[in-house]
């Protein structure tokens, strides 16, 4: 089974783009996470796609405070020199607000996880 489920905080703003083949969203974004006993911090890069994508670069800001639940995602690819690179992610399937932005309060704040049920083959990578 390949699961994972991580609680921590933006490291810097979530960067939504669009495929041009497919036109699918794509959102991307760091995490740090406290480790069990809190002096290192580990970071990890949280990717998620479609309509929780265009979600989650909307309504999240660097040093939010967030749960994610999702997968581990080995990524290949080779750059322009034919150099074969390698490293890992997780692919979100749900994210949770843990926090509030700032400029809002928690009685004018809506609360809803997102959830992105999703089948194997059917991302777009």
């Amino acid at each position: 089974m390949n699961s994972v489920c991580l609680t921590g905080r933006l490291t810097k703003e979530p960067n939504l783009k669009y495929l041009p083949n497919n036109g699918y969203a794509v959102c991307e974004f760091d995490i740090a996470v406290n480790t069990y006993n809190s002096k290192k911090t580990d970071y990890f890069t949280i990717k998620c796609w479609k309509n929780l994508a265009e979600i989650t670069s909307s309504n999240l800001d660097k040093g939010r405070k967030v749960s994610i639940q999702g997968f581990l995602k080995n990524n290949h690819w080779k750059d322009e020199n034919g150099k074969l690179h390698k490293d890992n992610l997780v692919v979100a399937t749900r994210i949770e607000y843990l926090d509030f932005p700032k400029d809002k309060t928690k009685e004018n704040l809506e609360f809803q996880p997102m959830n992105m049920d999703l089948v194997d083959g059917e991302l777009p990578f």
